[in-house]
């Protein structure tokens, strides 16, 4: 029998070394369920100040319940929010539609398209594009994420002593941070002792927010600053096949050329009666390849085996590449009789930017954002040229493009808005008016409320789908949107080379690995991989953890 007190008092003792650390500037490595969250809890003390940051918003949640009371836990966006607020003395109005405004206004005006999301993330403040972004953002009276960081980081640089000071400032996933998410921790680092805690091989965003790991990496090797290294090892989260799997794919990533800079590390099973058990009785990986079209009843039928087995409680997460697939796998799901599903991915089907203007008219009836996104939606693309052409000639502080519309034209989108009001506060409206707002929205109403009935009333009854099981905790999302979830079982399907890689020319990348990565290690208990291709040889990935480690159903 393992000497499990030994374990614990070796991962204390490694934690006890971050705590008991006084450098000013800390580096923690930790690999997946390696007890960051701990780690959090013991560094943070009673009566002292502390900011704890990260950028996903799921490990936001449980951080600020760990840390109730005893540091102040926010997102990147929602600190630099606060801090804006309180250096300009206002409310500061954000919407994430902003920087995709402002580029359709310059594509109109200039011809030309610009990412100025991409601009603001890698600290490109001089291109003469952002002059033109900073009129259009003053004309629409609302910040996006990104400028907000970038305002706050801007008015720390002209005046140091408006950086407020902490005993120390926590700052997670460091990973996955862009140069001016990177910019923020500096300064707040000149004023307050910093404890930044990251894994080099969980590294999601770099296409989505110009993120690298190499900050972390530059870090951990003494190139950017003189920080004291530490790391967490031991992996309690999941079964030792798991962490054996995680640690092959690795390796063998390596031995292909990639994660070549990556830091060294270790990830380690962490031994205890409970995970011990789980172990033995999740041995290996299972391993599928079936129709696209049976993935659904594999799921439940793989459920029903779980609950046979265990008669308790337990949580699933399934995970796909693709937003699109999650959401089509919710709905089928939902046909098989599961009613605790949460589809946690960003928008739905279709962007419904509409409403999105409506609602910001709804809280404002005189915002030049919610007209403008209104307006977009509503009128043809030369009509709405000469819209955003008068805001360009226009002078003033006092522009208003509810005024710059035609009067059929102003009179469509008040009637929207009428209706939208109607329908947010519960009271009744006419046929005729929901019938445009839902057309105006591109949603086929009559489709909406067949669909509703296919998978309601009128849906089949799951067939053998005890109540108990029907109502298991499902939760459905990205690779990228599992950061900070964790499940007793995970499926990991559509896991087929075509998905999984970005670039199949090519072959995998250092983010596929890292993507794959963090979708096998959500489980606590067991993984299932299931492919939905024609068996013309297993996905690149399956043989990188180790057939071994396999079961094929």
């Amino acid at each position: 029998m393992p000497d499990y007190e030994a374990f614990q008092a070796e991962r204390e003792a490694l934690v006890r070394q971050v705590v008991d650390s006084t450098a000013g500037l800390r580096l923690v490595v930790a690999g997946p369920g390696t007890g960051k969250t701990y780690l959090f809890q013991v560094v943070v003390q009673d009566g002292r100040k502390y900011l704890t940051l990260s950028f996903v918003n799921s490990l936001v949640d449980d951080l600020s319940l760990a840390l109730f009371g005893r540091s102040e836990v926010k997102t990147l966006h929602g600190f630099a929010r606060s801090e804006l607020r309180r250096l300009i003395g206002e409310s500061v109005r954000v919407s994430p539609l902003l920087p995709a405004i402002v580029r359709e206004d310059v594509e109109i005006l200039e011809g030309e398209a610009v990412d100025f999301e991409h601009l603001f993330h890698t600290r490109q403040e001089d291109d003469p594009a952002m002059a033109i972004y900073e009129e259009r953002r003053k004309l629409y009276g609302h910040f996006g994420f990104a400028d907000i960081v970038s305002h706050v980081v801007r008015r720390y640089e002209e005046d140091p002593t408006a950086v407020p000071a902490y005993d120390c400032v926590l700052v997670d996933e460091f990973q996955d941070f862009n140069p001016l998410e990177v910019a923020l921790i500096e300064m707040l680092g000149t004023r307050s002792p910093l404890l930044l805690v990251g894994d080099d091989d969980q590294a999601l965003y770099e296409y989505l927010k110009s993120a690298s790991p190499r900050y972390i990496r530059d870090r951990h090797i003494g190139e950017a600053g003189d920080y004291a290294v530490f790391e967490l090892p031991y992996c309690s989260r999941c079964t030792d096949v798991i962490v054996d799997a995680a640690n092959n794919l690795v390796a063998t990533a390596q031995s292909h050329g990639l994660l070549s800079n990556r830091i060294p590390k270790r990830l380690n099973y962490f031994p205890s009666e409970e995970k011990d058990a789980e172990s033995q009785a999740n041995p290996s990986i299972t391993f599928a390849q079936i129709f696209a079209n049976q993935v659904p009843g594999f799921i439940t039928s793989s459920v029903e085996k779980i609950g046979s087995r265990l008669r308790r409680p337990f949580e699933i997460l399934v995970l796909s590449p693709t937003r699109l697939q999650c959401i089509t796998l919710a709905a089928k799901l939902a046909s098989k009789g599961f009613s605790s599903i949460s589809l946690a991915v960003r928008g739905g089907m279709d962007s419904q930017r509409l409403l999105d203007g409506l609602r910001l008219l709804l809280d404002d009836k005189d915002c030049n954002l919610g007209w403008r996104i209104a307006a977009s939606e509503v009128l043809d693309r030369e009509r709405l040229a000469e819209v955003v052409g008068e805001t360009a000639r226009s002078n003033g502080d006092d522009v208003r493009i509810s005024g710059m519309l035609k009067a059929q034209e102003r009179s469509l989108i008040k009637r929207l808005l009428a209706s939208a009001r109607k329908v947010r506060s519960r009271q009744p409206t006419s046929d005729d008016n929901l019938r445009e707002l839902l057309e105006a929205c591109g949603i086929d109403a009559l489709e909406a409320a067949s669909q509703s009935l296919r998978d309601g009333h009128l849906a089949e009854l799951p067939h053998g789908l005890p109540t108990g099981l029907a109502k298991t905790p499902v939760t459905i999302t990205t690779f990228q949107g599992a950061k900070g979830l964790a499940a007793d079982y995970v499926f990991i399907v559509n896991f087929d080379d075509q998905y999984c890689i970005k670039d199949r020319a090519a072959g995998p990348s250092d983010q596929d690995v890292c993507g794959f990565l963090v979708a096998l290690t959500r489980a606590r208990a067991g993984a299932y991989l299931v492919s939905t291709r024609a068996p013309d040889g297993d996905p690149t990935f399956l043989e990188w953890i180790g057939l071994s480690r396999v079961e094929r159903v």
